[in-house]
């Protein structure tokens, strides 16, 4: 529990623990106690949330919260930030080629791009978690089109949020993952 110390009706000193007390020397009836509140919830990348004066809400010394917007170029790298998170999970969560969801990781997608240097006729084995594909090099060509053609769909989506971000007076009241979702699905 955490108390106040008043005078006159004012909070004179406040965010008091009860050891804090003891090592002044003084006695827990001389402090008032403070009713704790919930700390607002926020977006810690747009926003700070601090304690300030508790105050007496019908009779009670209340815990009181402050939120404040952190500064504009903050919150916009911040969300940037977000942002290019938002768009990598996108980016790798894969696509659908022939009823299989086929993974668009990086490495996934150079491992492709060497399949291409086999110089063969027959279909190339390619292994997703149990699964099993036989890919022909017609196969590849296409997955490779398809999965360029969607990762850049995810990078075209996330210019368009990151130039919003810059371009609004207010980053922080933007939900970004929404944003992106609008834009890719555009």
């Amino acid at each position: 529990m955490k108390y106040a110390y008043l005078k006159d009706g004012n909070v004179i000193d406040w965010n008091v623990t009860e050891d804090m007390i003891a090592l002044r020397g003084h006695t827990v009836d001389i402090y008032t106690p403070v009713v704790e509140s919930a700390k607002p919830v926020v977006n810690p990348d747009c926003y700070i949330v601090f304690e300030t004066t508790p105050k007496l809400v019908k009779g009670k010394l209340v815990q009181q919260w402050v939120t404040e917007v952190l500064p504009k170029e903050t919150v916009v790298r911040n969300q940037k930030a977000r942002l290019a998170e938002i768009r990598y999970a996108k980016e790798t969560a894969g696509i659908t080629f022939k009823d299989q969801t086929i993974p668009t990781t990086r490495d996934v997608r150079y491992q492709l791009i060497q399949s291409k240097h086999v110089d063969s006729t027959q279909p190339i084995n390619w292994k997703l978690g149990d699964t099993w594909l036989s890919l022909t090099q017609e196969d590849i060509d296409a997955l490779l089109v398809a999965i360029a053609t969607y990762v850049e769909k995810c990078y075209a989506a996330e210019r368009t949020v990151s130039e919003k971000i810059t371009k609004v007076k207010a980053p922080e009241k933007l939900d970004v993952e929404t944003l992106f979702n609008d834009a890719f699905a555009a």
